[in-house]
């Protein structure tokens, strides 16, 4: 589709005053929906507004789209509002399509089970994620050595400044920090402390950034969860590790070349 702009004269219409087309909400996903609508007749094209924007133009013979993708993805959990106006080469509207709808959650466990060769000596076959999508945010929870849950996102409430933890800490967020070290980390060294330097939330994406201390050493790590619709409509997190200095070389990225070091867990069991 096209961008084009608003016709704010369409919006001010009545629209008891159009005629109603059938629209229908066909798939519903955490960050974007599939829908349709019945035909127009004498329509040159139909626009499609979300929430009162503008998102693009469609040929007459198309009576189905997708709103949001995993790209420019919609808010989970969300109520919106989908327009479909039929109009006329003279850009007069004769009908017009509600599709209210709200979208699903990311909730669930996820599961990566590496099929090759390479793990970390054993460190790295199976890795679990269970996620929880309410109204305070997503919380992610993962069990990397069948050990049980921990807390991996959020690992403090949100503030300006963290404090300093000890490595070897028996706080949850220092134990989460070794489950991680556990699995990703292919040097020999034993960190002294850690600090969170930075923790965002995103529409679908949580990120943490983190400060380690070996020795006199520090480097950074940056861990990220992006969580998208795969191709056969299942839900998925992808968890990207990325860093500077030893952790740029020391860290265990996923062995499937195909998925480009990133680990790719997908949904198999939703969250009631």
């Amino acid at each position: 589709m096209r961008k084009i702009e608003l016709v704010a004269v369409f919006l001010l219409l009545p629209l008891f005053t159009l005629f109603a087309l059938e629209g229908a909400v066909i798939k519903n996903f955490p960050n974007q929906v599939e829908i349709s609508w019945g035909a127009e007749k004498n329509a040159s094209f139909y626009d499609i507004y979300l929430d009162g924007e503008g998102l693009g133009r469609l040929p007459s013979t198309v009576l189905s789209t997708s709103v949001g993708s995993n790209e420019k993805p919609l808010c989970s959990r969300t109520d919106y509002k989908v327009i479909v106006a039929a109009r006329d080469r003279q850009n007069s509207t004769l009908s017009y399509a509600l599709i209210p709808f709200a979208t699903t959650g990311w909730e669930g466990s996820y599961h990566w089970h590496n099929t090759t060769g390479s793990d970390n000596n054993g460190k790295c076959r199976d890795l679990e994620l269970v996620v929880y999508d309410t109204d305070s945010g997503l919380s992610i929870y993962g069990d990397f050595s069948g050990n049980g849950l921990v807390l991996l996102f959020p690992l403090f409430p949100f503030m300006d400044e963290y404090p300093t933890v000890d490595y070897m800490s028996g706080d949850p967020e220092a134990i989460a920090y070794r489950l991680n070290a556990s699995v990703f980390n292919t040097t020999s060294f034993t960190p002294k402390s850690w600090k969170l330097l930075k923790m965002e939330s995103g529409v679908s994406s949580v990120t943490t950034v983190v400060e380690t201390r070996v020795a006199s050493m520090h480097f950074t790590t940056e861990t990220t969860f992006n969580f998208q619709v795969s191709a056969d409509g299942k839900k998925q997190v992808v968890l990207h590790n990325s860093g500077k200095g030893i952790a740029s070389w020391g860290l265990f990225r996923c062995p499937d070349k195909e998925a480009g070091g990133d680990f790719v867990f997908t949904c198999y069991e939703p969250i009631p």
